[in-house]
């Protein structure tokens, strides 16, 4: 039976909102983009996000978050990630670097932790009460691990990191490195996170869903039925 909008349920999850655009996108990205064509659209979305840090147009990051977030979960849907699992592997509810479940102090250098990977592999492995599973949940988390050390830069210095992670993101496909793409997919997540809270934007599940109620912003269909390319 075809959906229609009584029974499309508002997503809170990072499940349903990556099922959501499977749904509003995915006929049309399988028509008309290659894997190499959505990374390319998520690097010019994230590099238009980047000119309005630039030129300090800050209004403008409410509609262009949105953006980067569903070529995102377009790129994360074509290659067959789960957000939800990349997410949680490489932040199960502490830094994956300095094992920190708050305000991290990590900074430019990363600490020595002993055994590191064994902590982090039963963290992983501990999830009933800990792990988050909302969009806005994993926003809170990054918040409280990342928000204190990223009050000190500047939001230029915070697109210039999603942007980065983006690269990684390309890197990772061009040298076949599964396991690669999804850390880094969670990296990208990550900094979208950071630049919602350093910006003081209303959260981000509420940004994605004022630009996309279960439809295309720009036919306003339920599945995407613009003629020409987004």
């Amino acid at each position: 039976m075809e959906e229609t909008h009584e029974t499309l349920i508002r997503p809170k999850t990072v499940t349903e909102f990556q099922a959501m655009f499977s749904f509003i996108y995915g006929k049309k990205n399988s028509m008309w983009y290659s894997d190499e064509d959505l990374v390319r659209r998520l690097l010019e979305v994230i590099c238009s996000l980047m000119e309005h840090a630039r030129k300090d147009r800050r209004s403008e990051f409410e509609k262009e978050i949105p953006h980067v977030f569903s070529w995102y979960c377009a790129l994360a849907n074509r290659l067959g990630i789960n957000l939800q699992e990349a997410l949680w592997r490489k932040y199960p509810g502490v830094c994956s670097y300095c094992v920190r479940e708050s305000n991290c102090s990590c900074g430019v250098e990363h600490p020595v932790i002993p055994d590191k990977e064994t902590t982090l592999r039963r963290l992983r492995r501990e999830r009933d009460g800990r792990e988050p599973h909302t969009l806005r949940a994993h926003q809170e988390l990054h918040g409280r691990l990342y928000g204190k050390q990223n009050e000190r830069i500047f939001p230029i210095q915070v697109a210039a990191h999603l942007a980065e992670e983006a690269g990684e993101v390309s890197k990772a496909l061009r040298y076949g490195n599964t396991e690669s793409v999804s850390a880094e997919m969670a990296d990208v997540a990550s900094w979208m996170f950071a630049l919602v809270i350093r910006l003081d934007l209303p959260p981000i599940d509420e940004l994605v869903w004022k630009m996309y109620p279960h439809e295309c912003p720009a036919c306003h269909q339920i599945q995407c039925a613009c003629l020409e390319k987004l």
